[in-house]
């Protein structure tokens, strides 16, 4: 009988990199680090308790406590991610599943040269690629637009 890919398991590289994620957020936690190398190689619930007596807050134990259960691997390992890196002091929301969140990867001119549009090409954590066309005066506003945030996050920073 053949695995749905819900039912699949996952490559052992995830396995381990959640649990070096695990690892990275209990020492942001405090933890010694005899248990973080203990940790890596416990179970979905044993990780969750070494967390939860370390002071986790709901944020990482819903990420860890929905491992397997209600989310796959690829979505802990990348929530993970997002909260070992997330700036502490703003302590921004955790995204929901359903969200994406894309860097962009390429920033072209477009295929249609007739109208010197601007091709970015955007890669989410999953892999997937999506690639916007923009038409200049749209280029001009994004660039305006970005500037401007890169100015606000500078002043932010100053502070």
């Amino acid at each position: 009988m053949t695995k749905t890919p819900k039912e699949r398991q996952a490559e052992p590289d995830i396995k381990t990199a959640i649990a070096d994620e695990c690892d990275r957020a209990l020492k942001e936690l405090g933890a010694a680090p005899g248990l973080i190398s203990q940790a890596s190689s416990r179970e979905r619930d044993d990780l969750y308790e070494i967390l939860r007596k370390h002071g986790a807050r709901s944020d990482l134990l819903k990420i860890v406590g929905s491992w397997g259960d209600t989310t796959d691997d690829l979505w802990v390992l990348n929530e993970l991610r997002r909260w070992n890196t997330r700036d502490r002091l703003s302590e921004e929301p955790m995204v929901a599943k359903h969200e994406h969140e894309f860097m962009v990867t390429a920033v072209d001119l477009a295929d249609e040269q007739e109208n010197d549009a601007i091709a970015i090409t955007l890669t989410d954590a999953r892999g997937g690629r999506v690639r916007l066309h923009l038409r200049p005066d749209m280029a001009e506003q994004l660039r305006d637009q970005v500037s401007s945030g890169l100015e606000r996050a500078g002043r932010r920073a100053k502070r």
